[in-house]
């Protein structure tokens, strides 16, 4: 059974509405790939429309998610070992839910990915402490976290050179790495850069700014452990995860929120009564009177303040215009219902966006925080840097 190179799907030529296909006149031998695939690596096919039947249906979310299981279940059966890849801007939900029973007794290595982008005065050391905590709050035991960026290939011959010395162990290694982690966190890249620098072969894997990219398992071969058995490094597809806006975002809308480089903090002074609006995702109503906010957002997001009684008039003239994303109602009616988050802080608060960013807030008082659902907001009250 031959399988698309770039996404793992399996290739056929009956349905062109379904994963794998490919013309019948093209030969589907190892080492083809689909036209979906030909499609982004040549053309950066824009398949938006395919995310946005998803999320319209919940009951597709939850099959996507029982599919999702169903395919790595078996981990906790093999002697494995697991790097659950995890976004630098989203350490809280891009845990993937009920990982601790899929994978067993396995080792657990976190790789916080795209952490180039983050501030050059921001502590690591209080981040992985925050990210440790929330690994435990999933049950899993992980002191092995690193800090890497694929695209940048930051700490990436590091974890090759661990990955190995665990495939050598004198007792149990292991004969199976698997690389898990939420849509878009970029383990496809992660795969890619190990393969250049293993085996010198340039980007086998797709990639795409968008969710869904890779659909099956894509096992490759690195050799064999000490114990002379085959051993394979695994992408796999990423968990639907349906509280970060980068899981369904059109690509005009991935363009304007994820950062292309470190972040340059926009820092604001607020006072009683106004307001401060995140592109037309995200509106903070300050409380409180006096807040300085420091936005770690993608430079290309707009941020716009204003005042209470004028918001009508600036949503009227700059809504789906300045004020994007979302481009139009179909895409704001894709990220779910509005949620208000009250927070009350005394001196600093953080405040994460889901796949938008982070806010570091400072004073004292009260801020509601109104985003659509499918930018999950978390507040810690703990030191950013």
């Amino acid at each position: 059974m031959s399988k698309c190179i770039g996404c793992g799907a399996v290739l056929q030529s009956t349905d062109k509405t379904k994963p794998g296909y490919i013309p019948a006149s093209v030969e589907a031998e190892n080492g083809a790939y689909c036209k979906k695939c030909h499609a982004i690596r040549h053309y950066n096919l824009d398949y938006s429309d395919e995310n946005l039947a998803l999320v319209l249906d919940k009951e597709n979310i939850r099959k996507k998610h029982e599919d999702y299981y169903n395919l790595i279940q078996n981990i906790k059966n093999e002697q494995a070992l697991v790097l659950l890849m995890i976004d630098a801007l989203d350490i809280y939900t891009n845990f993937i839910p009920k990982l601790s029973n899929m994978i067993g007794n396995n080792p657990v290595w976190i790789l916080v990915n795209k952490s180039d982008l983050y501030p050059k005065d921001l502590k690591l050391n209080q981040m992985k402490e925050k990210i440790k905590e929330n690994a435990r709050l999933n049950n899993l035991s992980c002191d092995n976290i690193f800090f890497i960026s694929s695209l940048k290939e930051k700490n990436v011959d590091m974890i090759m050179d661990r990955m190995f010395q665990n495939l050598n162990k004198k007792h149990y290694p292991s004969k199976y790495i698997y690389i898990l982690g939420s849509t878009s966190v970029g383990k496809s890249t992660f795969v890619n850069l190990v393969l250049k620098k293993y085996a010198q072969t340039i980007d086998v894997i797709t990639t795409s700014m968008q969710a869904n990219t890779t659909n099956n398992l894509i096992k490759i071969g690195v050799g064999k452990n000490r114990q002379k058995e085959e051993c394979f490094l695994i992408d796999t597809p990423g968990y639907f995860n349906n509280l970060n806006i980068l899981s369904c975002a059109p690509l005009k809308s991935l363009k304007l929120l994820v950062p292309s480089n470190y972040l340059k903090v926009k820092t604001y002074q607020l006072f009683e009564n106004q307001l401060l609006l995140l592109g037309g995702l995200v509106t903070l109503d300050i409380e409180t009177t006096k807040a300085s906010i420091s936005c770690y957002v993608s430079d290309k997001l707009y941020i716009h303040r204003a005042k209470p009684e004028n918001k009508e008039r600036v949503m009227k003239n700059l809504k789906f215009k300045e004020l994007v994303p979302p481009f139009d109602e179909v895409e704001l009616g894709l990220y779910g219902k509005e949620v208000e988050t009250n927070v009350s802080f005394e001196e600093e608060v953080n405040i994460w966006l889901a796949g938008v960013g982070i806010l570091h807030i400072t004073g004292s008082g009260k801020i509601k925080v109104t985003a659509p659902e499918m930018i999950h907001v978390t507040v810690d009250h703990e030191r950013f840097s």
